[in-house]
């Protein structure tokens, strides 16, 4: 995918100091390291796999901003910042950050990124004068941003065609209470469950029916990472019930249970998912015995019965047969 930056300001929403400071200007897009990081943090919110589709209510803050940030973009950045900034000082427990608000193009469609970089501690040096010469010290250094190799915590990237939301966030203990406030309070937007949440769901049910009906066949289980391998090669998103026929092909009872489970813990019927190739994630089987063996093949492999086999055992064993391997090498 192609990302250009068009337009971008950075604000400083610091709760410790008295007031925020917001930027008068834009940042200067010319030189080059500016653009390489903000490209950087942008692709991770939308390749990352636990990223939120969102859908703004009608009276969003933030979306009525969306429009003025084409005709008047610092001013209505400003205004964006300020929103944002009400609401940490009202909650203490949401950490200062500076707010980087874009207009960005992905594949020449217009977005608006809005990433905010909390405030990490780190180490730096500190050089010293006095009567008897240069001290230098180790200093406690507050305001850090992420590297270009750290996870973004919160942002968002907003379709400025179509106002469709794609967001990281992580949850606060505000009032008592966890809270996504990124989405709720500042975006203002009801969200997705996250690919990554979808996943965990779709193997825990599947595991549940499994033992119920089936005596823990890890092959049914296993299925389901081969099914998503399979929707996500031909379909590049994930069919919840072509999953449940795949894991369930002989009993429809059992995979209209398993879909109904599913959709009731909050997985959409089909799951989206991001990135350009998807599939390499569940590329891999993975499964470890009882007598501690593990082992690792390609999917092409696990779903080749002339190059892998389990048969199931009169005693209730399982015999794994690796066939026609040419040359075996110690890792």
């Amino acid at each position: 995918m192609e990302y250009k930056v068009k337009k971008a300001v950075l604000h400083v929403l610091d709760t410790n100091s008295p007031l925020p400071v917001y930027s008068q200007k834009a940042l200067d897009l010319s030189e080059e390291a500016v653009t390489s990081f903000i490209i950087t943090h942008t692709k991770k919110i939308h390749d990352d796999e636990a990223g939120k589709r969102g859908e703004f209510w009608d009276n969003a803050a933030v979306r009525a901003e969306l429009p003025a940030l084409l005709e008047d973009f610092v001013e209505a950045s400003c205004r964006i910042a300020a929103h944002l900034h009400a609401i940490m000082k009202e909650h203490c427990e949401i950490p200062g950050a500076d707010l980087l608000v874009a207009l960005v193009e992905i594949d020449e469609a217009p977005y608006a990124a809005v990433i905010k970089f909390n405030y990490k501690t780190g180490y730096t040096h500190y050089i010293d004068y006095d009567e008897t010469g240069t001290n230098n010290k180790i200093i406690v250094h507050r305001v850090i941003f992420a590297s270009e190799n750290q996870k973004i915590e919160e942002g968002a990237l907003i379709n400025l065609r179509t106002q469709a939301v794609r967001l990281v966030e992580k949850a606060y203990e505000l009032n008592g209470e966890q809270q996504d406030y990124f989405s709720e309070l500042f975006l203002q937007c009801k969200t997705d469950m996250s690919q990554k949440e979808s996943v965990k769901v779709l193997n825990a049910a599947a595991k549940e029916i499994t033992k119920r009906y089936y005596n823990d066949d890890f092959q049914r289980t296993s299925a389901v990472k081969t099914a998503i391998y399979d929707c996500l090669e031909t379909e590049g998103a994930i069919d919840v019930e072509r999953i449940a026929g795949a894991c369930f092909k002989e009993d429809p009872v059992v995979q209209r249970e398993y879909v109904q489970a599913v959709r009731q813990a909050g997985v959409a019927a089909t799951i989206q998912v991001a990135g350009e190739t998807p599939e390499r994630k569940f590329s891999k089987q993975r499964m470890k015995t009882d007598s501690g063996i593990e082992l690792s093949m390609p999917m092409e492999v696990y779903k080749n019965k002339e190059q892998v086999e389990f048969v199931n055992n009169p005693d209730g064993t399982i015999s794994i047969i690796l066939k026609n391997i040419g040359k075996i090498t110690n890792r």
